[in-house]
């Protein structure tokens, strides 16, 4: 009887192959047809079955009710029937997932999983991930920030070509961001945390040492103290990349001081609302913050209370830049400065389109508010290389904006070994490039960035400031005033 279903089984089995469907059917029928053996076995061993009685219920020893008599225990038949359609559920329920194709008879040893270029973690066959067409290496499309849409874009075709950022600049770019998080309440001008294009961070954190001032390539700080002893009244305007200011902040105020600085913004500040504004005050100069809200990344300026100055609110929530916007006066008109701090990111699929909209955007917004537009921080887009997409993209906003960038020197310089990398990432743009009196790089030694300035031919028109001395009729009270009036001792002055 059993021999005669297995090889109906077998033969049906080889008929429809590695069907699913089949399979799962007859595993259905076998467990049915086991229960129903049990279930036999169970009434045949005269099991009790109680319905409609509690355990409570129960009669005890020394109730009145009939109790039932014992069961007889189960002879040694059953429970060899029992064994036998056991194991033939097994023999079929294996045979099956023979044929299915599913469980290898020599499976020999697994394939080496490739591990990802950034977080070292094996890249699965259920994961998206990425090969770099340079170094072979594998990538998880989330360590990458490739979206899904970009993703399924280089799954329909296959001949998009991708490289890692190691590839694409070899020890050129050293990241050391976090996640791109949405700034506190009320700035209004950084990307949300939830958006897929948020933070494209897509190396470990390297942290190199910078060049000394003086070192090969590296210019004297000697020119910008000289201008500054000469030329003190000036509107300086200055950039730096701290790379963290938490413990850096006391040695940032000895050279906004020495040099008399202006305006001076601050990019990757790797602080949050956790950190009050206290800890980075400073005397004689107004304090303005764009953070994230895990730290990382976002940008600060310090202003000289001297100047008539005002913040401008940018409506829109840009989610490839940070920026802060300030409107200046001075004695040719009304100025606006424009801060922006973009986060390393490759230039790859829709990213690289939103960052050129969202620039230009950002643009034309500011030339609307004054004729006089300086746009200054960085950028991340290296204009040593105008033949790459990051030199091309800045090349063309310059010439779309009409502007001129005013540094042309390189304001990172790296070492690693003996090889020296120099990158122009920071940058001063600006409409009216005739207005400044100079402009250059300087090297506090802060970070592995260049302290970017530019000096305006024309003197501030410093906010002098005014005493003045109101009576504060806020919390007056007249009846109480009657009162006072009429308790006073008049007759002492008769």
């Amino acid at each position: 009887m059993y021999r005669t279903k297995l090889e109906y089984i077998i033969m049906a089995g080889r008929y429809f192959g590695s069907s699913t469907i089949f399979i799962l059917f007859l595993l259905f029928t076998v467990s049915i047809k086991t229960q129903k053996s049990s279930t036999s076995l169970l009434k045949r061993s005269s099991v009790l079955i109680c319905n409609g009685l509690d355990r409570k219920d129960f009669p005890g020893r020394n109730s009145l009710v009939k109790r039932f008599p014992r069961a007889s225990p189960t002879s040694p038949y059953l429970k060899s029937l029992a064994g036998l359609q056991l194991s033939y559920t097994f023999l079929c329920a294996s045979y099956l997932l023979l044929l299915a194709g599913d469980i290898s008879t020599n499976p020999g040893p697994r394939k080496a999983i490739e591990l990802c270029g950034v977080c070292g973690k094996g890249c699965r066959s259920t994961q998206k991930a990425i090969e770099c067409e340079e170094c072979e290496k594998w990538f998880h499309a989330k360590c990458v920030r490739i979206s899904n849409m970009e993703f399924k874009d280089y799954a329909k075709n296959p001949s998009l070509y991708w490289a890692c950022s190691t590839c694409i600049f070899p020890g050129e770019i050293s990241i050391n961001e976090t996640t791109f998080e949405l700034p506190s309440e009320g700035t209004g001008n950084s990307p949300a945390d939830d958006d897929p294009l948020q933070d494209r961070n897509l190396m470990g954190n390297i942290q190199l040492d910078p060049v000394e001032p003086g070192a090969e390539g590296i210019p004297e700080n000697t020119e910008l103290e000289r201008l500054r002893n000469q030329h003190k009244k000036e509107l300086l305007i200055a950039h730096l990349n701290i790379n963290s200011i938490q413990n850096k902040f006391e040695e940032l105020c000895k050279i906004i001081k020495d040099l008399q600085i202006h305006v001076m913004f601050i990019s990757e500040t790797k602080i949050d609302s956790s950190y009050p504004d206290s800890q980075f005050s400073m005397a004689g100069y107004s304090l303005y913050r764009n953070d994230r809200k895990k730290g990382g990344g976002g940008i600060m300026a310090l202003i000289s209370t001297a100047l008539v100055k005002k913040r401008l609110k940018i409506n829109k929530n840009y989610k490839t830049v940070e920026t802060l916007a300030f409107e200046i006066k001075t004695n040719k008109g009304n100025m606006v400065i424009l801060g922006i701090y973009r986060p390393p990111t490759l230039l790859c699929g829709n990213y690289r389109l939103e960052l050129e909209n969202e620039l230009s955007e950002l643009c034309n917004w500011a030339s609307l508010q004054a004729n006089f537009v300086v746009v200054l921080g960085d950028l991340n887009l290296d204009r040593l290389k105008p033949e790459k997409p990051e030199g091309k993209l800045l090349l063309d906003l310059e010439a779309e904006q009409d502007f001129k960038c005013l540094i042309t020197q390189p304001t990172r310089v790296e070492k690693r070994g003996d090889v020296i990398t120099k990158t122009l990432i920071d940058v001063l743009l600006s409409n009216k490039p005739e207005l400044f009196k100079c402009a250059g790089n300087y090297y506090p030694c802060l970070s592995d960035h260049a302290l970017i300035y530019g000096i305006l031919k024309e003197r501030i028109n410093q906010n002098k400031p005014k005493v003045i001395s109101f009576r504060s009729y806020k919390n007056f009270d007249a009846d109480s005033y009657k009162k006072m009036l009429e308790m006073a001792p008049w007759h002492l002055y008769q």
